[in-house]
Protein backbone atom coordinates (compact mmCIF):
# COMPACT_ATOMS: atom_id res chain seq x y z
CA UNK A 1 0.00 0.00 0.00
CA UNK A 2 2.87 2.30 0.42
CA UNK A 3 4.52 1.64 -2.61
CA UNK A 4 1.13 2.90 -4.49
CA UNK A 5 0.37 5.63 -2.42
CA UNK A 6 4.44 7.18 -3.19
CA UNK A 7 3.62 6.30 -6.85
CA UNK A 8 0.97 8.72 -7.11
CA UNK A 9 2.63 11.08 -5.33
CA UNK A 10 5.71 11.25 -7.67
CA UNK A 11 2.79 11.60 -10.39
CA UNK A 12 1.19 14.44 -8.90
CA UNK A 13 4.26 16.09 -8.02
CA UNK A 14 5.49 15.77 -11.92
CA UNK A 15 2.07 16.91 -13.16
CA UNK A 16 2.03 19.92 -10.76
CA UNK A 17 5.52 20.81 -11.72
CA UNK A 18 4.67 20.18 -15.61
CA UNK A 19 1.43 22.82 -15.23
CA UNK A 20 3.94 25.43 -13.22
CA UNK A 21 6.30 25.48 -16.09
CA UNK A 22 3.23 25.75 -18.97
CA UNK A 23 1.91 28.67 -16.78
CA UNK A 24 5.58 30.44 -16.02
CA UNK A 25 6.34 30.11 -19.93
CA UNK A 26 2.81 31.89 -20.90
CA UNK A 27 3.22 34.19 -18.15
CA UNK A 28 6.95 35.48 -19.44
CA UNK A 29 5.66 35.56 -22.72
CA UNK A 30 2.21 37.14 -22.61
CA UNK A 31 2.44 39.55 -19.82
CA UNK A 32 5.60 41.97 -22.02
CA UNK A 33 3.65 41.55 -24.97
CA UNK A 34 1.99 44.80 -24.82
CA UNK A 35 4.83 46.53 -23.95
CA UNK A 36 7.10 45.01 -26.24
CA UNK A 37 4.52 46.05 -28.91
CA UNK A 38 4.13 49.53 -27.80
CA UNK A 39 8.15 49.86 -28.10
CA UNK A 40 8.29 48.52 -31.61
CA UNK A 41 5.31 50.42 -33.30
CA UNK A 42 2.98 48.13 -33.13
CA UNK A 43 -0.58 49.81 -31.63
CA UNK A 44 -2.57 49.24 -34.01
CA UNK A 45 -2.18 44.96 -33.98
CA UNK A 46 -2.39 44.64 -29.69
CA UNK A 47 -5.79 44.16 -29.57
CA UNK A 48 -5.77 41.62 -32.25
CA UNK A 49 -2.49 40.20 -30.01
CA UNK A 50 -4.34 39.45 -27.20
CA UNK A 51 -7.48 38.21 -29.05
CA UNK A 52 -5.06 35.70 -30.79
CA UNK A 53 -5.35 33.99 -26.68
CA UNK A 54 -9.38 34.05 -26.95
CA UNK A 55 -9.63 32.34 -30.26
CA UNK A 56 -6.64 29.94 -29.51
CA UNK A 57 -8.38 29.06 -26.28
CA UNK A 58 -12.04 28.25 -28.25
CA UNK A 59 -10.50 26.66 -31.35
CA UNK A 60 -7.75 24.62 -29.48
CA UNK A 61 -9.79 22.13 -27.40
CA UNK A 62 -11.88 21.40 -30.21
CA UNK A 63 -8.58 20.48 -32.44
CA UNK A 64 -6.62 19.14 -30.21
CA UNK A 65 -9.02 18.03 -27.86
CA UNK A 66 -10.06 15.53 -30.40
CA UNK A 67 -7.00 14.17 -31.72
CA UNK A 68 -5.72 13.32 -28.04
CA UNK A 69 -8.83 11.75 -27.85
CA UNK A 70 -8.44 9.40 -30.81
CA UNK A 71 -5.88 9.35 -33.01
CA UNK A 72 -2.93 9.89 -30.44
CA UNK A 73 -1.59 9.10 -26.47
CA UNK A 74 -2.06 12.56 -24.66
CA UNK A 75 1.14 12.58 -23.48
CA UNK A 76 2.26 12.81 -27.32
CA UNK A 77 0.10 15.51 -28.04
CA UNK A 78 0.95 17.74 -25.11
CA UNK A 79 4.68 16.72 -26.12
CA UNK A 80 3.85 17.88 -29.76
CA UNK A 81 2.34 21.47 -28.84
CA UNK A 82 4.99 21.62 -26.10
CA UNK A 83 7.18 21.77 -28.65
CA UNK A 84 5.32 23.93 -31.55
CA UNK A 85 4.81 26.77 -29.05
CA UNK A 86 8.67 26.63 -28.26
CA UNK A 87 9.44 27.10 -31.68
CA UNK A 88 6.66 29.37 -32.63
CA UNK A 89 7.53 32.25 -29.97
CA UNK A 90 11.12 32.56 -30.38
CA UNK A 91 9.63 32.93 -34.36
CA UNK A 92 7.19 35.59 -32.89
CA UNK A 93 9.97 37.30 -30.75
CA UNK A 94 11.93 37.69 -33.71
CA UNK A 95 9.30 39.22 -35.99
CA UNK A 96 9.11 41.88 -33.82
CA UNK A 97 12.81 42.66 -33.44
CA UNK A 98 12.85 42.24 -37.45
CA UNK A 99 10.53 44.59 -37.82
CA UNK A 100 8.49 41.86 -40.24
CA UNK A 101 5.29 42.74 -41.18
CA UNK A 102 2.57 43.17 -38.38
CA UNK A 103 0.37 40.95 -39.73
CA UNK A 104 2.78 38.20 -40.48
CA UNK A 105 4.11 38.77 -36.49
CA UNK A 106 0.16 38.30 -35.70
CA UNK A 107 -0.44 35.01 -37.72
CA UNK A 108 2.75 33.60 -35.78
CA UNK A 109 1.44 35.29 -32.38
CA UNK A 110 -1.26 32.80 -33.29
CA UNK A 111 0.46 30.07 -34.13
CA UNK A 112 1.94 30.25 -30.61
CA UNK A 113 -1.44 30.96 -28.99
CA UNK A 114 -2.52 27.84 -30.67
Amino acid sequence: MRVRRAIRWTEYSELAALFFVQGAALGIWFVPLSAVLDAHGLHTIKPYAFATSALAAFVSPLIFGAMADRHAAPVNVLRGLAVATAAATPLAATAVKLGLNPWLLLALIQLSAL
